[in-house]
C-alpha cells in the first residue's frame, strides 16, 4: 500500500516545522508528501523546501499563482496525490508516531472502508494537551462518532477521490463534503477510537463547533448553540450539494442512489419552513416532524433547531 499525505499550507511558519518533524517520527513513513501552498507571504515555503531536502520520502511542493482559499487549496492537494490511501494534514498539528501504522493496519483489515477517522488529543497553541480527547468532548456534548469529520483526522481511499472531486464551491468545507458522501454509502466510514494526533487550537483556527465551546453542552444547549435567525442561503447551498451528491453516488455505486430522493424532498421542505414567521413556521415544523422528515437528518435536534428559529 502506498500512503500519501495531502497538506494545505498558508502562512504557517509558526507551527509548520513541528508538524513536519512528526511525519519523520512515524513508525510507518508515508510514501509521499504533497503540499499546496496558498500564496504564503511568510517563511512557509522556505521551511517546506528545507524539509524536502532532508526527507527520506518524496516531497512535492506546489505554490499557487493566486489565492484559492482553504477548500480549493485542499482540493488541489488531493488531486495531485498518487497513493492508494491519503492522510489529510493541517499545517499546525502534531501527529503521534503510530498514526500511519494504525491507519494502514485498519485499512488492510477493512476492505469496504472508504474513509477512516480517528480520535485526537486537543491542545492549546503551546501544545498543552487538555484532559479530554475530541471524542470525549463530543460525548459530553451528546453527540456520536459520526460527528468526527475533521479533515486532520481523516484517512481516505484514493479511488474514492473520483467521487469526491471536484468539491462544489457551495460545500461548507472539504472534510464536511468528504464525510457527507461517505456517510451515505453503507459501511464506507470506519472510526478508530484511539487518539493519533494532537490537534492544536489557537486563535487563527478557532472553530464554532459546539464541542469546543469549553464546557459540557446539554442537549438543549447543543440545540440552541446552532440556532440561527436566518439560514436561507445555507439551505439553498446544502440542497444544491444534495443534488450533486446524488449524481456522484449514482456514478460511484453503479446504480441509482434513489434513497437520496427522499432526503432531497425532506430538505426542500425544511428550506421552505424558513420562509414562514412565527407561528406558521412552528406549525410547518410540526407537520414536517409528523411526516418523518426530520428523522432523515438528526431527528429531534433538527426539529428543535427549526422550531426555535423565530425570525424570517
Amino acid at each position: 500500500m502506498r500512503i500519501s499525505i495531502a497538506m494545505a499550507t498558508y502562512n504557517g511558519e509558526e507551527y509548520l516545522e513541528e508538524q513536519l518533524i512528526s511525519f519523520l517520527s512515524q513508525t510507518r513513513h508515508p510514501d509521499e508528501l504533497v503540499v499546496c501552498d496558498d500564496c504564503s507571504s511568510d517563511k512557509t515555503t522556505e521551511i517546506l523546501k528545507s524539509f524536502s531536502a532532508r526527507s527520506p520520502f518524496e516531497v512535492r511542493i506546489y505554490k499557487n499563482d493566486q489565492n484559492l482559499g482553504f477548500l480549493k487549496n485542499f482540493e488541489k492537494a488531493l488531486s495531485l496525490v498518487d497513493g492508494d490511501w491519503v492522510a489529510l494534514s493541517d499545517q499546525d498539528d502534531v501527529w503521534l508516531p503510530n498514526k500511519l501504522e494504525v491507519l494502514e493496519s485498519t485499512a488492510l483489515k477493512d476492505k469496504k472502508a472508504l474513509v477512516i477517522t480517528h480520535d485526537k488529543f486537543v491542545a492549546n497553541g503551546q501544545l498543552e494537551v487538555q484532559s479530554e480527547t475530541h471524542m470525549e468532548l463530543l460525548s459530553a456534548a451528546n453527540s456520536k462518532n459520526v460527528r468526527m469529520i475533521a479533515g486532520c483526522a481523516t484517512f481516505l481511499r484514493a479511488n474514492f477521490l473520483s467521487t469526491v472531486l471536484p468539491i462544489p464551491s457551495s460545500a461548507k468545507a472539504h472534510d464536511v463534503w468528504i464525510h457527507s458522501l461517505a456517510h451515505r454509502i453503507s459501511g464506507a466510514r470506519r472510526h478508530v477510537d484511539v487518539p493519533l494526533l494532537i490537534y492544536r487550537r489557537h486563535q487563527s483556527n478557532s472553530s464554532r463547533a459546539y464541542e469546543f465551546s469549553g464546557q459540557h453542552v446539554s442537549r438543549l444547549g447543543r440545540l440552541l448553540y446552532y440556532r440561527s435567525p436566518e439560514r436561507k442561503i445555507e439551505y439553498a447551498s446544502r440542497l444544491e450539494n444534495l443534488y450533486i451528491m446524488r449524481e456522484r453516488l449514482c456514478r460511484f455505486l453503479g446504480h441509482d442512489a434513489g434513497s437520496l430522493d427522499r432526503e432531497i424532498s425532506a430538505f426542500d421542505a425544511r428550506g421552505r419552513i424558513i420562509n414562514f414567521r412565527f407561528p406558521n413556521r412552528q406549525i410547518m415544523a410540526v407537520k414536517a416532524l409528523v411526516n418523518g422528515d426530520y428523522f432523515l437528518f438528526e431527528g429531534w435536534y433538527s426539529f428543535f433547531r427549526d422550531f426555535f428559529t423565530f425570525k424570517g
